[in-house]
């Protein structure tokens, strides 16, 4: 019986200080666009720089990333409509408007590689931002994730 106390003892030890890890990939990876500024005279000339920021929480390189700008909603341009990330992992382009007064939904999207020890595969990140052309309020920015 003092043997299978001891056996039951070492068992309890052991698996109290057994460290269970997953590999899947949890909600480490984001993508945060935002615009500056984000409003606009509808005058044809004026333009708000698109900066997209990676973040992958588990330390992953985040320089080498295409990100693609588009606009969903609204009139105007991008230029570029796709940047690659620097080291920091920010990309950044630009939307010039148009005389067309309203909401201009952007989006930015890009696609990252999550390593093996984390699940492996890729990820498609996206996030969206409005741009006010014309006469607005009082600066209320309207975020969406």
């Amino acid at each position: 019986m003092k043997d299978l106390s001891k056996f039951l003892f070492i068992c309890i030890i052991f698996f109290s200080s057994l460290t269970i890890s997953s590999n899947t990939s949890l909600a480490n990876e984001t993508l945060r666009l935002t615009v500056n500024p984000q409003y606009l005279p509808a005058d044809d000339i004026s333009s708000s720089t698109l900066t997209a920021d990676i973040d992958i929480a588990y330390g992953a390189p985040v320089g080498g990333y295409t990100v693609y700008f588009t606009i969903i909603e609204g009139t105007g341009y991008i230029y570029p409509v796709s940047e690659v990330t620097n080291s920091s992992g920010i990309a950044t382009s630009h939307y010039n408007c148009s005389i067309v007064p309203g909401q201009i939904l952007i989006k930015a999207q890009t696609t990252v590689q999550i390593p093996p020890a984390r699940g492996g595969g890729t990820k498609t990140l996206t996030d969206y931002e409005y741009i006010y052309v014309g006469e607005w309020g009082n600066g209320v920015s309207h975020h969406f994730y």
